[in-house]
């Protein structure tokens, strides 16, 4: 049964929307590690609990080193991915993101929150900037996973009124990735495009 504080905190966070896609493989499997046993309980147990979930407010996690990606030493936190949807996640990561390292939350603007299950970094949290280079990628965050959950905060207004949203103004698609996203039953559901 997972820790109450954790169910707490999380419900403290203001609510969050299940993800009910599922993430799909699409890269190679390449785990460092070979069981769920070898996963925190307290992780396995609010995956049970909550499924993949997405928060309703910005929440942000402090770092406990200094990075190149924030001035203030936070980073937002996104998805919360069970087991299953974060082994999908690591395939598709498979040539990116360190071999012992398990992608259990997404962040903003494509990084991710792994959990390190290498038998020296055992339970520790780290942020893995996907634009970093290897071996300078990760920043830690907590020692375990259920530290990182109690150290998760909803940011205030005045902090979500400056976030990058709707700052874009043109996205432009390549007609593969337009495919892609038909495939998985995203986009639009006509090909206007004339012959």
């Amino acid at each position: 049964m997972e820790d109450q504080k954790l169910v707490d905190k999380i419900s403290s966070l203001g609510g969050f929307n299940r993800i009910d896609k599922k993430v799909r493989y699409v890269g190679e499997t390449k785990f460092a590690f070979n069981s769920d046993s070898q996963l925190p309980n307290n992780y396995l147990e609010i995956g049970k609990r909550y499924n993949s979930f997405s928060f309703t407010n910005w929440v942000k996690v402090k770092l406990l080193e200094d990075t190149p990606i924030s001035d203030e030493g936070y980073v937002d936190v996104e998805c919360f991915y069970e087991k299953d949807d974060a082994y999908a996640l690591k395939s598709n990561y498979f040539d990116q993101l360190p071999i012992d390292l398990l992608p259990i939350f997404s962040s903003f603007p494509g990084d991710l929150i792994c959990l390190n299950l290498s038998s020296k970094q055992y339970g520790k949290v780290y942020y893995w900037d996907h634009e970093g280079p290897s071996g300078s990628d990760t920043f830690l965050i907590a020692h375990s996973f259920d530290e990182f959950v109690l150290k998760l905060e909803v940011e205030d207004e005045e902090e979500t009124d400056s976030k990058p949203m709707g700052k874009i103004t043109k996205v432009t698609m390549t007609k593969e990735f337009l495919d892609l996203l038909k495939k998985d039953g995203y986009g639009p559901k006509d090909d206007s495009n004339p012959k």
